[in-house]
């Protein structure tokens, strides 16, 4: 069973993700919800937690101050970054930080939840058998180089920049091609 903390200011959203998402269908149990980051660690100090699904902005502490405390303390611990996904420098910074995956709180609704669950399922499957930090590295050589030039290329046009359509496609196909977070990083200083 996978043991699962919601880190979110706005109690309804709370609420909300508890009982629209299908935690059952992937073993998934939620252990607990608090408003803020701060609370978030008193939690873990009582509470084992497996997975934490983290709103980046949030009072007391940010998501990511919050997952970098995280990490140190309890580094066996995965995220998923809840966010509007206009904060794209927040989600950069935490897939840097280890995220598995983000959601956007815009599109909550709207989004395929199985889908979600199955990505989560497998990088939590894939971290564990490859013993965490390496995980990216298994990645690094099942990258196309072909169907990274054309994703940079993409990138470079900043169509994504004014185009919520065409920045959800090139977060897919980033997913979709297992392409690393380092790859993804080097784009940023272009």
């Amino acid at each position: 069973m996978i043991r699962v903390l919601i880190v979110e200011d706005d109690k309804l959203a709370r609420k909300g993700l508890i009982s629209m998402m299908p935690w059952d269908s992937y073993n998934m149990k939620v252990v607990g919800d608090v408003p803020n980051g701060a609370k978030a660690l008193e939690f873990l100090e009582n509470n084992p937690v497996d997975l934490m699904f983290v709103d980046l902005a949030m009072p007391v502490m940010s998501g990511i101050e919050l997952m970098e405390r995280v990490r140190e303390m309890y580094p066996n611990v995965n995220f998923v970054v809840l966010t509007f996904h206009e904060n794209f420098e927040y989600v950069q910074t935490a897939l840097r930080l280890g995220a598995l995956d983000y959601i956007s709180k815009a599109e909550l609704e709207s989004e395929d939840y199985d889908q979600i669950f199955q990505r989560i399922v497998q990088k939590i499957e894939e971290k564990s058998r490859t013993g965490g930090l390496n995980a990216e590295r298994s990645f690094e050589t099942s990258v196309n180089a072909e169907v990274w030039e054309k994703i940079k290329r993409r990138w470079y046009q900043l169509y994504w920049l004014y185009d919520d359509e065409v920045f959800e496609e090139l977060c897919s196909e980033i997913e979709k091609n297992n392409v690393p977070v380092r790859y993804v990083e080097q784009l940023q200083g272009y």
